[in-house]
């Protein structure tokens, strides 16, 4: 009897050092969480021609506006937005993936572009990922609009990348200005005998607030584009490559 005892309590307690090795083991192996370059350029349509060819529901949450071709097109999204985080886990850095993107839009006479940044964060799940306020990450665009953009952006890692952008678009326009094109309105001071510096300094103000909320489930190292009739957005999330004494472990 009693050395049944004895190899029970033998055969117990090598199961519990393994048990306790294995676990050792699984934390001594564990990765550290990847972390994702991401870079956006937000901008809008300089001359507003779509201004006044849609009935705009500044109400509306669930609309992500997409082109197909030259068509537009209405994607009403249905996935529930996950709840989010408050704590900004994330640091501003220089970009460096959108740089050829930025420079086209930006020499182009058809686009304004309002913001330009990118910013390094570790990629979490639904219930770990938080919001990042647009107007706190450093903007390497100095704006000549007058238009602004603020809200929230947010990337959750799941199966694949996923990216949700919750912003609002404010316009500013002169008062007379009514199909959205200033080089019209430009003409039409000229007319009455004011000068462009003189139409320039016309007082500005807001016509309208637009929404943009939209959902993209991305693949890494891929160009995405999300548009809105007034305003466009290029995005591109790099994960980023361990160090090489990283690599070595």
């Amino acid at each position: 009897m009693t050395n049944s005892i004895i190899r029970k309590l033998t055969v117990a307690f090598i199961l519990l050092l393994n048990i306790n090795n294995s676990l050792a083991e699984t934390s001594d192996t564990q990765k550290p969480l990847k972390e994702y370059d991401v870079e956006i350029i937000i901008f809008e349509d300089a001359h507003a021609r779509y201004l006044n060819s849609e009935s705009w529901n500044t109400n509306t949450s669930d609309e992500e506006y997409l082109t197909d071709g030259n068509t537009l097109t209405k994607n009403i999204s249905k996935q529930k937005k996950p709840k989010s985080k408050t704590e900004t886990n994330y640091k501003n850095i220089e970009p460096a993936i959108l740089g050829k993107e930025y420079k086209r839009i930006n020499n182009s006479s058809e686009f304004n572009v309002i913001q330009y940044s990118a910013w390094r964060q570790t990629g979490l799940k639904d219930t770990d990922a938080f919001e990042i306020n647009i107007n706190q990450l450093d903007n390497s665009h100095k704006s000549r609009s007058k238009n602004t953009i603020s809200g929230t952006v947010k990337v959750v890692l799941a199966r694949y990348l996923h990216f949700y952008g919750e912003l609002e678009y404010v316009r500013l326009n002169k008062p007379d200005e009514k199909n959205g094109d200033l080089a019209d309105n430009e003409a039409e001071a000229t007319a009455e005998g004011l000068s462009v510096d003189e139409n320039q300094n016309i007082e500005l103000t807001p016509v309208n607030s637009f929404t943009l909320q939209s959902h993209r489930r991305m693949r890494s190292k891929e160009l995405h584009y999300i548009d809105h009739p007034m305003v466009g957005i290029l995005i591109q999330i790099n994960p980023v490559e361990p160090a090489p004494s990283d690599q070595a472990n």
